[in-house]
Parts: C-alpha cells; structure tokens; sequence
C-alpha cells in the first residue's frame, strides 16, 4: 500500500520500477495499491504502469477518506513510502497505528518519525526499494517486531502532546523577547 499524493518528490515511478523487480522476485500475485491523487507533477506513472506491464498489478484507489483508511492500512501486508523528503510524514504513523509493517526513506525526517520501527532504504535506488519490500514479505519475524514496536511508536505522537509541545514553544519564545 501506498498513501498519499503522487508528485515527484514522492519517487512514484521507482516506486512502481521497485515493486515490478520485487513481484518478479517473489513470483506472486501480490498487488500495488496506491491510494491518493495524480498531480500536475505525476507525470510518468501511467506510461511506466504500462511500460513495466502492471496494468493488473497496480490498484488505483484515487482519492481515500480519512475514515477509510484504517481499513485500508490494516489490510496491508506493508505500507510502502520512498519519499525524497517529507516534513513529517503522517502516512507513515498511520500505518504503523494500524499495525502495519513500513518500508520508508533513509532521509529528512522519517528516519527520526519512524524512530526505528521501520526498514529504511535510499528512495534514490529501485534496488533498496524492491530489497526493502522482499525483505518485510519474506521475513516473518521481521514484521511481526515492526508491527508491534510500529504500534508503540505511533503512541507516542498524538494531538495531546503535539500541543502541549507547541504551547511549550511559545511560551520559550515569548521568554526570549
């Protein structure tokens, strides 16, 4: 599963180029659903769909409600997200508080987002993202211990908190004036 809008920062044509050597690897019928929508900078992604001959591997949801997406997380067997950088990256802590086992990128802010409870790969690489995928389908163990240190890891971000360590903030700032 994949989450979010797919604009050029977000890898989506090595994201389908990844997943393509990886579905070879595996020989499964495993299928690619991208949940989100096509930006003006999306470009590509249909010609590489056909190009890779994905057209029956590849699910385009468009557009998910927020309610919706727990189902949709839930019923992964991963959550896949090489993106070049993010200011957080909320997709990734909601797969994880739906228990759901995340590859994402080794840069910007995921790493500290994931804080562990995910495999990082080099979105820059086709490779890392189709070795990162084998490695969650075929490592059992592996996405168990995700799955689970995932579901602590989202605890720890909530509204409360997010908040309360806004309030925080302000109040240093207004102390330094």
């Amino acid at each position: 599963l994949y989450v979010g809008e797919w604009v050029a920062r977000q890898r989506s044509i090595r994201l389908l180029e990844g997943f393509n050597h990886f579905r070879h690897e595996v020989r499964s019928d495993i299928k690619l659903v991208l949940a989100g929508t096509k930006s003006w900078t999306s470009e590509g992604i249909d010609e590489t769909i056909e190009r890779l001959k994905l057209k029956d591997h590849v699910i385009e949801l468009g557009y998910v409600n927020n309610q919706d997406l727990p189902v949709l997380y839930s019923g992964a067997e991963m959550f896949v997200f090489p993106s070049l950088w993010e200011g957080f990256g909320i997709p990734v802590i909601e797969a994880m508080a739906c228990s759901t086992p995340v590859l994402t990128s080794n840069n910007s802010s995921l790493p500290e987002v994931a804080g562990g409870a995910a495999v990082l790969i080099n979105p820059y690489s086709v490779e890392d993202i189709a070795g990162g995928m084998y490695k969650l389908f075929s490592d059992t163990t592996l996405r168990q211990s995700l799955q689970a240190r995932g579901l602590e890891r989202a605890k720890f971000f909530t509204w409360q908190r997010t908040a309360q360590q806004t309030l925080e903030a302000y109040k240093r700032a207004a102390l330094l004036q």
